[in-house]
């Protein structure tokens, strides 16, 4: 009969592997052992190999395993998981073959408590989870997933050999969020280049020259998304590697218990066991100088066995104040990406993506009209947008401008402090990497050239300020030279995608506001 229903088995992976790509079936399917089905109780019992697959699989293949188990077994089945890694059961085999003459060994590997010393300072602790299975649930292909109660699952002992490494290498709880990865990741000219290069990292990590990869920018720009999703991405396709998630603030928790404890070695050494470390927040450091010099020892570590490593902050190496150079020259031998914050337009493809998603209908024009004013904030975004919802649905109020404006007032901070001709200078040069004495300079060089037609330009749009003076406070100008400068501009942005493109992430930079049109 367990012959017979390995058959069943195996022919819901022969369905399984026809409806997902090859890489997902070798990294989630592939992996999995069937252990046994009972016929009365209508229990499908199936082997995982660590707890990250477990959950991976109820977080997205939950419904495709409900239809193919139907399928092949019938209706009414429960699903348990039970978690055995690759070495306890070939621990268990050896042990069952050397015990075969005096004590035949039933009913597979037997997971039992780990023997191995695990330092009660070791991270991540305070978020970590009990490895508990939840109660499993007949499995329907038209029933929607249910909650599960705990049935717990013990990892196995540790071998004298590798006494060290086992219990480090079992049971890490990477701490990523599985909900923000790369399908939901809306890419946008604010945010291409470090996407695109963490993608890279998460397809190949360690081995490229993005290590460290150190991301900066605003508030609610979308870096904490980014590096989930490099994680995220990087356990589908190399499950076996200990990738971690890590708050500057955590990571300092942590080690000020372990500093408490006499733990330190214990901490150092299960950060250095990590593959992928992505840490956020780093700019909370900035007076905390012994974890400086912690950290400083854990990313030299990794840095020299060629592990990756993540940051993100919301400033660059050189604004952080309060680091010593040997970190800031670390921080900055990798690779340093910048994500701005959205302009209009990608705001809108975030905000209809989210309407998509969740299946909400929202009038074109309020989606324009949230995205001209909410500060380019995803998260002001995402808030608004919930909060237009709850109160469209408790007063039954249509959704319009009017109550989107009404909303935008009582959660945004609008930003209307008017633009000078200081802060277009100051944003433009940085974005060419030329300075101010160049700029007022009579030098003719291209480079130069065109920072002061766009500074014009924008002064022009954005201020009221006459051409006159205008070109006074950009290097001593006439009048003529601004209007030139202005139309030279124009007629570019109409024929060059990129270089509007430009222009759009510098007026974003310093969070200009277009006039909002008048309600109808």
């Amino acid at each position: 009969m367990i012959d017979s229903h390995k058959v069943l088995w195996d022919n819901c992976l022969e369905m399984i592997q026809a409806n997902v790509s090859e890489q997902q079936f070798k990294t989630w399917f592939a992996t999995i052992v069937f252990e046994s089905f009972s016929e009365k109780d209508r229990i499908l019992l199936l082997q995982v190999p660590s707890t990250y697959a477990y959950e991976y699989l109820e977080q997205y293949y939950v419904g495709l395993l409900s239809k193919v188990i139907s399928h092949c077994f019938g209706p009414n089945v429960t699903l348990r998981y039970r978690l055995v890694t690759e070495q306890a059961r070939s621990q268990a085999a050896n042990a069952a073959a050397a015990t075969a003459t005096s004590q035949p060994v039933s009913g597979g590997p037997q997971p039992v408590v780990s023997t191995s010393p695990q330092p009660s300072a070791v991270p991540p602790q305070p978020a970590a989870r009990p490895q508990t299975y939840t109660q499993p649930r007949p499995l329907a292909a038209s029933q929607p997933r249910q909650g599960m109660s705990p049935q717990t699952v013990r990892q196995p002992a540790a071998s004298g050999s590798n006494r060290q490494e086992t219990p480090m290498r079992q049971g890490l709880n990477p701490q990523l969020n599985l909900r923000q990865t790369f399908n939901n990741y809306i890419e946008g000219n604010s945010n291409k280049l470090p996407r695109t290069i963490g993608l890279s990292i998460a397809e190949h990590p360690g081995k490229s020259t993005f290590n460290p990869f150190f991301i900066y920018g605003p508030s609610g720009c979308g870096k904490t998304h980014l590096v989930n999703a490099i994680g995220v991405r990087c356990k589908e396709l190399y499950p076996q590697r200990r990738v971690l998630y890590v708050s500057a603030r955590l990571f300092q928790v942590q080690f000020t218990d372990a500093v408490r404890q006499n733990l330190t070695n214990d901490f150092l050494n299960f950060y250095q066991s990590i593959d992928v470390l992505i840490v956020d927040d780093i700019q909370e450091w900035a007076t905390a100088a012994k974890t400086l010099d912690t950290f400083f020892h854990i990313f030299n570590h990794l840095f020299r066995n060629g592990k990756q490593i993540i940051l993100a902050s919301d400033r660059p190496p050189v604004e952080l104040q309060g680091m010593k150079d040997r970190l800031l020259t670390r921080f900055s031998c990798g690779l340093i990406a910048e994500l701005e914050k959205p302009n209009t337009k990608l705001c809108v493809d975030i905000l209809n993506t989210k309407c998509r998603r969740d299946g909400l209908k929202i009038p074109e024009d309020v989606i324009e009209f949230i995205a001209r004013t909410a500060n380019g904030s995803v998260r002001d975004l995402q808030g608004v947008i919930n909060s237009l919802l709850a109160f469209s649905v408790v007063y039954n109020s249509h959704i319009n401008v009017q109550l989107a404006e009404r909303i935008i007032k009582r959660s945004v901070k609008i930003d209307d402090r008017p633009v000078t001709i200081d802060d277009i200078l100051d944003k433009v040069c940085t974005h060419y990497g030329i300075t101010l004495k160049n700029v007022f300079s009579r030098s003719r060089k291209r480079e130069y050239v065109i920072v002061r037609q766009v500074s014009m330009y924008l002064a022009q749009k954005y201020t009221k300020l006459p051409a006159t003076r205008i070109g006074e406070l950009v290097g001593g100008r006439d009048h003529s030279t601004v209007i030139h400068s202005c139309a030279t501009v124009e007629k570019r942005l109409q024929v060059d995608k990129s270089f509007a493109a430009e222009l759009d992430s510098i007026e974003n930079s310093f969070k200009l506001k277009q006039e909002v049109p008048p309600s109808k």
